[in-house]
């Protein structure tokens, strides 16, 4: 139930409403652009690795292995 509970924002550690991807309201936006750019880049690169999507769209690997496991995208895992 996103908004309903206060989660430990998973980028920058304060409690806040939980915006959705476990994160607060200053990292979401962040976040959900991230998600754009990786999503689009994976579309159009239907073999890339997360390393080759991290270096393409600047991303961190991190950021894409937690969009991997919230299942909000699929991706080569090397």
């Amino acid at each position: 139930m996103k908004g309903n509970h206060k989660v430990w924002c998973d980028n920058c550690g304060k409690l806040t409403p939980n915006m959705g991807a476990g994160l607060c309201a200053d990292c979401f936006p962040s976040y959900r652009e991230d998600y754009i750019k990786v999503r689009q880049y994976v579309k159009g690169t239907h073999e890339a690795t997360m390393i080759e999507t991290s270096h393409a769209t600047g991303v961190s690997i991190n950021r894409i292995r937690k969009m991997v496991r919230e299942r909000a995208i699929s991706i080569k895992n090397t």
